[in-house]
Formats: C-alpha cells, sequence, structure tokens
C-alpha cells in the first residue's frame, strides 16, 4: 500500500532546527498526530514562556 508524500521531512526539521541555534533560541519540538510540528522555545525551567510560545506549521517552501 503506498504511502502519500511527507508533508514535512526529516530534512526540513534539521534546517529549522540549525536556523534556531544560530539565533541562540533552544527550542523543544512536538511532532503533532495531525502531521504538524510545533517549535516551542524553552527557558532556564525547561518551561516553555506562555508570552513566546511559538506555533509553526509544517509549510516549507524551497
Amino acid at each position: 500500500m503506498p504511502r502519500k508524500p511527507a508533508t514535512i521531512t526529516q530534512a526540513d526539521v534539521a534546517r529549522t532546527l540549525r536556523a534556531f541555534d544560530q539565533v541562540g533560541i533552544p527550542v523543544e519540538v512536538t511532532l503533532e498526530p495531525d502531521g504538524r510540528v510545533r517549535f516551542t522555545p524553552v527557558v532556564d525551567g525547561g518551561a516553555p514562556p506562555s508570552s513566546r510560545a511559538l506555533d509553526y506549521e509544517a509549510r516549507i517552501e524551497l
């Protein structure tokens, strides 16, 4: 049974993580069951700041 093409690839996630690393923002990555990828900044205690929470839908166009 064939699969549909990936919406976001491992290379896309790695590229995004490198971009966050270049600007010095540590992030937590959550892969949602519906195919979305959530990047949330992490601060000192490990809890994400509620005022700066980032939620990106995986749409990377090259």
